[in-house]
C-alpha cells in the first residue's frame, strides 16, 4: 500500500475496545496519508470525542461493552439526540466485527453505514475500501 493524496489532511476516529486494533489501524492509516488517527475504546467515549472534534471517517467495532457500534451509530445519526450535530452526524462510518452474524449485517445496512469489515482483516482490503470511499 502506498500513500494516497486523497487521504491527505483527513482525521479518523478508531472506536474499538482492543488496543491492538487501534495500533494496527493507526499505523496503516498514517502510512497511507491520513493526517491523524484518534482512539476511543467504547461507543460512549467516541461520542465524547465527537463533542470535541470533527472527523472525516469513523472505523467502529460492533461488539463493545458500554455502548456497542450499532448503538453508537444510531445515537450519532439521531436528530433528537442532545449531542446531535448535522455535520458530525453525516460522518462516514465503517463498522468492523469478528462476526458474520446476518443480524449484524442487516443492522449495519439499516443504520446506513458506509461499509462492514470482518475481522481479522487484511490491510489491503481496508485500503481498497477507503479508496472507494474517498476516491484516488
Amino acid at each position: 500500500m502506498r500513500h494516497n493524496p486523497a487521504f491527505d489532511g483527513l482525521a479518523v476516529l478508531v472506536v474499538d475496545d482492543q488496543k491492538i486494533i487501534h495500533d494496527m489501524l493507526s499505523h496503516l492509516l498514517l502510512k497511507v496519508g491520513f493526517k491523524e488517527v484518534d482512539s476511543a475504546y467504547s461507543g460512549s467515549k467516541a461520542l465524547k470525542a465527537l463533542d470535541a472534534k470533527r472527523y472525516d471517517l469513523i472505523l467502529c467495532d460492533i461488539m463493545m461493552e458500554d455502548l456497542d457500534g450499532i448503538g453508537f451509530v444510531q445515537t450519532l445519526r439521531q436528530p433528537n439526540n442532545l449531542r446531535y450535530d448535522i455535520v458530525k452526524s453525516r460522518t462516514p462510518v465503517i463498522l468492523m466485527s469478528g462476526s458474520t452474524d446476518p443480524e449484524h449485517l442487516r443492522a449495519a445496512k439499516e443504520i446506513g453505514v458506509q461499509g462492514y469489515i470482518v475481522k481479522p482483516f487484511d490491510p489491503a482490503s481496508i485500503y481498497d475500501r477507503l479508496v472507494k470511499l474517498f476516491g484516488g
